[in-house]
């Protein structure tokens, strides 16, 4: 094979990152494929009372504050694999692949916020405290930032290659959306997966992760995804947690997350509601108490679900709408998209090409020996009816927002009343090391 006539993801990633074009490549859980979807179309701003379009492919970026828009890509190519064959396709040397669409947002890129100092985090934390003895107020999730040196361009395609390999049960991605970003991040947090069950059922997943502590050295762990057993009744009191060395306040914050998803679930008229038994759950350098939802529902009330399910007390506080405004009052930085929801709807409304290869998936992005990789497009087959759409959702945590040649990491504690400013840093310091620790050692190559 002539290495000349394959071109590789990282190097796909470098150009669109450098040219502008909007894209997006992500790893389900589970998954050894890298997806990358691309557009011709301009990107969708969404307001909050908008719904997904319907019947058609696209990912999906949701901001932390539910009052913001989202941003919709249309997919018009999909990218499988990490090798790509050049001869055979004209998405490498089509110009309107490799410049902004004249209909695209034309904003410049979001500034980014400066680095949270450990005295003003303290701070924040001492005064989220005072509230607690003065009403309902019980957790509040305060977040910090952490402002580094990162040249996009060139790091951030090694970055997302490095995460796909060490977080294989994590969401990963990294995004350009041009006006309103690029990001990049490895989430462990399902918001939530849904399938169609038929003509009037969907099938839907949803998960409570909340509780955290530094990962215990040789303590058996649930995978992220492994199946346990299901029953049908709540968790209803911290004794029915029987994870060992959890403490009091981490399972106060798991119950009120798990009472509040399965709340959310029967409001919105959810049949067939079944609960896992709770487990620990491994994610990079920290360990969550974490709860599976599973249930049926109306597709019709699934835009009403994913409304009422964002954000959860996991990345917010409880009750919700008293955290959200502590939170508005607290912190000095904008959160962006950080500790909102991303992800691919409608995937199966898409058709491999007339021109297709598939091999072996588990290649390196830079190794062009093996090549692995698939090409679709959307479908214009109108023959058959469409299928039920599916939506697989996850809270963007762990993540960083890219910006020319520096990034900003987010990452955030649930504080409530039992809480320890200084544990509470350190925490937030664990739950940084996900990514701090992979820059670190590119930095150094």
């Amino acid at each position: 094979m002539n290495h000349n006539e394959y071109t590789s993801l990282w190097n796909l990633q470098k150009k669109f990152l450098l040219t502008g074009v909007p894209f997006v490549t992500y790893q389900l859980p589970g998954s050894h494929q890298p997806v990358t979807l691309l557009t011709h179309s301009p990107l969708l701003r969404l307001e909050p009372d908008m719904p997904l379009p319907q019947g058609k492919p696209g990912f999906i970026m949701a901001p932390f504050n539910p009052d913001d828009p989202k941003v919709w890509l249309s997919t018009d190519r999909v990218l499988t694999g990490t090798m790509f064959p050049v001869k055979n396709s004209n998405l490498f040397t089509e110009p309107d692949f490799l410049s902004q669409p004249d209909s695209q947002p034309q904003a410049l890129p979001p500034s980014l916020p400066s680095t949270t100092s450990k005295e003003v985090y303290q701070y924040q934390l001492e005064n989220i405290l005072k509230t607690f003895h003065q009403g309902d107020l019980k957790k509040v999730v305060l977040s910090r930032v952490i402002n580094i040196p990162f040249v996009s361009q060139q790091m951030a395609p090694s970055l997302f290659d490095v995460l796909i390999h060490k977080y294989p049960e994590a969401f990963v991605y990294l995004l350009s959306f041009p006006g309103y970003g690029a990001w990049l991040g490895a989430s462990p947090e399902l918001l939530l997966a849904a399938q169609s069950n038929g003509p009037a059922l969907t099938s839907i997943e949803t998960m409570a992760l909340a509780g955290t502590r530094k990962a215990v050295t040789g303590e058996a762990t649930g995978s992220l995804a492994d199946g346990k057993t299901e029953n049908t009744s709540i968790i209803g009191s911290k004794e029915q947690i029987t994870e060992p060395n959890w403490g009091e306040k981490e399972k106060d914050e798991h119950l009120w997350v798990s009472n509040y998803i399965m709340q959310q679930l029967k409001d919105t008229g959810c049949s067939n509601i079944s609960v896992s038994d709770t487990h620990t759950a491994q994610a990079g350098n920290v360990q969550h108490l974490r709860t599976d939802f599973k249930a049926l529902i109306h597709p019709h009330s699934i835009p009403n679900l994913i409304h009422k399910l964002h954000p959860t007390p996991a990345v917010c506080g409880w009750p919700k709408l008293q955290a959200l405004q502590m939170i508005r009052n607290t912190e000095k930085h904008d959160r962006s998209y950080y500790s909102g929801y991303l992800g691919p709807v409608n995937q199966e409304l898409l058709s491999p090409s007339r021109e297709q290869t598939s091999t072996s998936p588990e290649q390196h992005p830079q190794d062009p020996s093996s090549p692995s990789q698939e090409t679709l497009s959307p479908s214009e087959d109108q023959s058959s009816p469409l299928p039920e759409p599916s939506i697989k959702l996850y809270v963007n945590l762990r993540c960083m927002q890219l910006n020319g040649q520096r990034a900003v990491i987010y990452v955030g504690s649930g504080i409530t009343e039992a809480s320890d400013a200084g544990d509470e840093w350190d925490e937030t310091t664990h739950k940084s090391l996900t990514l701090l620790t992979e820059i670190e050692k590119l930095s150094n190559e």
